[in-house]
């Protein structure tokens, strides 16, 4: 049999030929690149997340709307907006919730008034409100004379009955917002309330309240 013989450069362009076509197949069957692991790290920490510091309704109901009692039902920005009757009341149920006893204040020879440190009241209102001044200084019962709050501590008016409460955290600020239900059938809202408070996961202090009426 006769073999055809190729001549050199001819031999040689055809070799290098057919190893370009066998790298070419090896890079197209081979595996796909991957991300990084810091790609995937950056991709699945920015979606988003559930909040875990945002408190339960019953907590926010428990330990900011009840204890306003009265000054739910007002509007204010600031201590010297608050109106003194209803800031009074909240100070008491603040006593009665720190377990103050009240009867050490108590005064036979004035009518049977309370005679309550100024000092207590005041510090209430400082905490919880952020007041500078005395604001309170300005309620009938208070005596300059005795720097005391001289009253009988009446106080009235059940809790609050609430729905569609919301709330949004930016930072430290919590806006809640909410309804407040009447006191009769059907008990449709009567009240739309926008509350900021300003706390640091135990202690906190309100901002402002907004009333609008339905």
């Amino acid at each position: 049999m006769m073999y055809r013989r190729w001549p050199l450069p001819i031999l040689l362009a055809l070799l290098v030929s057919l190893g370009a076509v066998g790298c070419a197949e090896r890079r197209a069957s081979g595996p796909q690149p991957q991300a990084s692991s810091s790609q995937m790290t950056t991709s699945e920490s920015s979606a988003p997340k559930p909040s875990e510091d945002v408190p339960d309704p019953d907590t926010l109901r428990r330990r900011y709307i009840q204890p306003l009692g009265g000054l739910v039902w007002h509007s204010w920005d600031s201590p010297e907006q608050l109106p003194l009757p209803s800031l009074f009341l909240f100070c008491v149920e603040r006593g009665n919730a720190d377990q103050v006893d009240y009867e050490q204040f108590l005064n036979e020879a004035e009518g049977g008034l309370y005679r309550i440190p100024a000092a207590l009241f005041d510090g209430y209102v400082t905490q919880y409100f952020g007041a500078e001044q005395p604001v309170l200084h300005g309620h009938p019962s208070y005596s300059a004379e005795a720097d005391a709050y001289l009253d009988g501590l009446d106080v009235g008016g059940g809790p609050i009955e609430i729905d569609h409460l919301h709330v949004e955290i930016n930072g430290s600020v919590q806006t809640i917002t909410f309804s407040i239900l009447g006191n009769d059938p059907p008990f449709d809202p009567v009240a739309e309330v926008t509350l900021k408070v300003e706390t640091d996961g135990e202690r906190w202090h309100y901002l402002s309240n907004h009333v609008s009426e339905i």
